[in-house]
């Protein structure tokens, strides 16, 4: 996993995400609710942590046309019911994230 300490000092990383991909679609998802984001860190080898990122209705606007998807956060049989939404980054999204968060439309805080 791409160290948080690395996302709040650069940024998005394809290269570094890609080399971390466990499951699923390759990107950067956030959750709606800390509960559920907890879920997913803990899922992590090494250290874990949760951040916090805020986002303007325009950027979510820009990365959706970008590709990223917001949705209802899939359940298995064997997963926990989750209480929010999760928001999906693909990859060629990233540097759209990145100039949105220089630009103040995306604040990170751990």
């Amino acid at each position: 996993m791409q160290s948080l300490v690395d996302i709040l000092n650069k940024g998005l990383d394809a290269t570094a995400a890609a080399a971390s991909h466990t499951d699923g679609p390759g990107g950067f998802f956030l959750a709606t609710h800390y509960a559920d984001a907890q879920f997913f860190a803990l899922r992590q080898l090494g250290q874990k942590g949760i951040i916090k990122v805020r986002i303007t209705d325009t950027a979510m606007n820009r990365l959706e046309e970008a590709g990223a998807v917001s949705r209802k956060i899939p359940e298995s049989p064997k997963s926990p019911t989750f209480e929010g939404y999760e928001f999906h980054i693909p990859p060629s999204a990233f540097n759209l994230f990145n100039e949105l968060r220089q630009g103040g439309d995306i604040e990170i805080s751990p």
